[in-house]
């Protein structure tokens, strides 16, 4: 059993507090835990329980529930309130395993696969979580030979100014070229990198090859166009950023205010104290900052006022939604409206249709991305829109 986000107490009150909590919890599961059943503290907020005596799973659901109810009552301190949720994975024996230490191994499969698939919940070992588990170990290990050997490609999706229809930038989109497997979505291993750590290594690739491919084609006479590559959120909490970000700007002799780097609400709100004195240190160097994927995360107008950014992206969920009539529609005009207000520039992602494009240029949208345009294409492919300077409206 372990406890969801219990690093937000040590963040919030200090880890003295953390440790009250802890034993707050350990006597909880003192007054619920009876011989001959059995609890222990692991190691930090993982527990193990042993319960004896069951006659079926649903005898051991039943006891989990009745646990669950005491231990999941708010938890107060210096009049904080902490609604507390509990990650819970159960081995039986001697189904799931015949000694303590492969109970012990298969629990803990069960209950990491909780903690990041469901939180707050329980689930039995199985043979698939196993093999779930196991392919995940896989690709893990694929993924630190595809950073040593270099088995990754950048693709470019044009962003286009929709007010002279002319492709004004490029978002740098990463794609893993497997040599058996053939291209990898940065969907599947993204979120491994991001929770191994390979996320920094893949990151650092990633920036250094866009700016360098901008200086390329500034050096061979192509248009100046602005480059925004993504950035993960393990990285914007993380200081190193910003001297990778000006050692990059000398090194390339790139103009700052034509690198842009795209966060995600949700990766700023993980620190935002960080995050923000991060962004704001990057910005102060010219660079712009948008943010990412706006109404799919906290959508918090507080936030739109206090965070260091340029431009918003509004998620592709929203522009789907436009027709010739319709709520999306009064949404999107809003965010619009709003985001000129802050004084600050809004794309569009997903232009799908001409009718969204319509709509997104009558209610004086600034730039667009889609596949009306173009879908992420080679550097070779935007070179030819560039020597094309291709008007798109």
């Amino acid at each position: 059993m372990d406890i969801d986000n219990f690093k937000h107490i040590n963040d919030t009150l200090g880890h003295m507090s953390g440790d009250l909590f802890l034993k707050y919890i350990s006597d909880i599961l003192k007054s619920q835990v009876k011989i001959p059943d059995f609890a222990a503290r692991l190691s930090g907020d993982e527990f193990a329980i042993i319960i004896e005596n069951i006659n079926d799973k649903n005898d051991v659901i039943n006891r989990i529930q009745i646990l669950l109810k005491h231990l999941r009552k708010p938890w107060m301190l210096d009049n904080h309130e902490f609604f507390i949720s509990f990650s819970i994975g159960v081995a039986i024996y001697p189904e799931h395993g015949d000694t303590l230490s492969l109970l012990l191994k298969n629990s803990d499969i069960a209950m990491y696969y909780v903690k990041k698939n469901m939180k707050d919940d329980y689930c039995f070992y199985s043979h698939d979580i196993q093999a779930e588990n196991v392919k995940q170990i896989i690709m893990i290990n694929e993924l630190r030979h595809a950073i040593d050997n270099e088995e990754f490609a950048l693709v470019y999706q044009p962003i286009i100014n929709l007010n002279s229809g002319k492709l004004i930038g490029v978002e740098s989109l990463i794609r893993w070229i497997d040599p058996i497997k053939g291209v990898i979505s940065p969907m599947e291993f993204i979120p491994l990198a991001e929770e191994t750590g390979l996320i920094h290594e893949i990151g650092k690739w990633v920036l250094k090859t866009a700016l360098f491919q901008k200086k390329t084609w500034e050096e061979q006479g192509y248009p100046h166009i602005k480059m925004s590559v993504n950035i993960s959120g393990k990285r914007v909490t993380n200081s190193d950023l910003i001297n990778e970000v000006r050692e990059l700007i000398l090194k390339t002799n790139l103009n700052s205010n034509e690198i842009q780097l795209e966060v995600t609400e949700t990766a700023v709100m993980e620190d935002i104290n960080t995050s923000t004195r991060v962004l704001k240190e990057l910005r102060d160097m010219g660079v712009k900052i948008a943010l990412d994927d706006f109404g799919t995360g906290y959508s918090s107008l507080t936030y739109l006022e206090r965070l260091p950014i340029d431009i918003v992206k509004l998620d592709r969920n929203f522009i789907k939604g436009i027709s010739n009539v319709g709520q999306s529609n009064v949404i999107v005009e809003s965010v619009i409206k709003l985001t000129h207000d802050l004084n600050l520039g809004i794309v569009a992602e997903g232009i799908e249709t001409k009718n969204q494009l319509e709509f997104l240029i009558l209610n004086n949208c600034d730039y667009g991305q889609g596949y009306l345009f173009s879908k992420p294409v080679t550097e070779k492919e935007i070179e030819k829109l560039l020597l094309e300077n291709l008007i798109y409206v």
